[in-house]
This record gives structure tokens, C-alpha cells and sequence, in this order.
């Protein structure tokens, strides 16, 4: 059973609570659970340890919380595909890959994310991201890049009342997370289920 190490714990503490300005990383999303016999070293870099996106688009100004939940997510969805999953902050990489032998290094991807908010009343909010990892063997030689790119457009203000602006902002962030993460999950299970035969 992996449970979640102290460093990730650290991590998440003092994220700051939701309000009007401030979109938490919140998707709904459980993944399929089938360990495989395998360990995984999977490296947080430190550009995501509180990475924040900065929303400035038009009126709308606030933040999306980013970084944090989502290095624990693709914990999460690492542990329910391996047995064995050892989570490596990236200054402590060097010394733990030499001290250890993995059967696959796994570094989470984030990128090219874009808040887009309507111009007028009557549009929708569309939050587009880039999201995946990088897969290397253990003499950290590349294997491939898993990656998805996914975009969830609100419903429309005019059709939801101006009233509900924060959760229409909400739902295309989260609503995007969701589907780029379910994406992933099928990329990497078929890529284990291709490339990796059970111990």
C-alpha cells in the first residue's frame, strides 16, 4: 500500500481557500485501479510545487491553483497502476537514482495552459491545458512522452445568469483537468499494457 510521503503532505499545506479570485485544482476523478508488479521513481519537479496560473483576461482577474494537487494527482494516478510508486524531489534526484534501481522514472508535465474569458454577456469561458509525463528506464534514457491536450468550454453566461460567473470559470477549469486526466490514464495503461509484462 503507498501511502503519501511527508514531502508530498508538505507540499499541499497552506493552499489558500477558495473565494471569487481563486480557482482550486478540484476534479472529479477516480481512476481504474490495477497495480502492476513494478517500481516507478517519479520526480516532482520544483517549477510545480506551488505553481500558480495568473488569470488576466479582459474584466477577469484571479488565480487558478495549479501546481500543488496536481503533482498529488499523478501520484494518484501512478499508484493505482504500480505497486511500488517512490516519490523523488528534484534535488534529491541524482542521489536516489544512483542508490536505487527502478523499473521506470516517470517527470509530470504541465504546460501551455490558457484561460480564455467571454468578451461580452452572452459568451463562455474555455480553459485549454497541456498535461502528461515523461516516461525514462532506469539509466533515465527516454522511452516517449505521454501527452494530452483538452479543452472544456462552459455554458454560456447569458443561458447561466451572470450570478454563477465564478462556478461557470470553475467548471471549465475543473471540467478540462478531468478529461485531460482520464485521457492520460488510458495513454498510460496502454502503454503498460503494450510495453510491460507483470513480474
Amino acid at each position: 500500500m503507498n501511502k503519501l510521503p511527508c514531502f508530498l503532505l508538505l507540499i499541499l499545506c497552506g493552499c489558500a481557500s477558495t473565494n471569487l479570485s481563486n480557482i482550486p485544482f478540484e476534479p472529479s476523478i477516480e481512476y481504474t485501479n490495477f497495480k502492476r508488479s513494478f517500481t516507478v521513481a517519479y520526480i516532482v519537479p520544483n517549477e510545480l510545487i506551488g505553481k500558480i496560473y495568473r488569470i488576466d483576461s479582459g474584466a477577469y482577474k484571479g488565480n487558478i491553483e495549479i501546481g500543488n494537487k496536481f503533482v498529488l494527482s499523478i501520484y494518484n494516478l501512478l499508484t493505482n497502476k504500480f505497486l511500488y510508486v517512490i516519490p523523488i524531489a528534484e534535488d534529491d534526484k541524482n542521489k536516489m537514482l544512483r542508490s536505487n534501481k527502478y523499473d521506470l522514472i516517470v517527470l509530470p508535465i504541465l504546460e501551455k495552459t490558457k484561460f480564455e474569458a467571454p468578451i461580452t454577456g452572452i459568451g463562455q469561458f474555455d480553459f485549454t491545458c497541456t498535461i502528461g509525463i515523461t516516461l525514462f528506464d532506469q539509466n533515465e534514457s527516454k522511452i516517449k512522452d505521454l501527452i494530452v491536450n483538452k479543452s472544456k468550454p462552459s455554458a454560456s453566461i447569458a443561458m447561466s445568469g451572470s450570478r454563477n460567473i465564478y462556478q461557470l470559470a470553475y467548471n471549465s477549469v475543473n471540467g478540462t483537468f478531468e478529461l485531460s486526466l482520464k485521457a492520460l490514464e488510458k495513454l498510460l495503461d496502454n502503454y503498460i499494457n503494450t510495453n510491460m509484462v507483470t513480474k
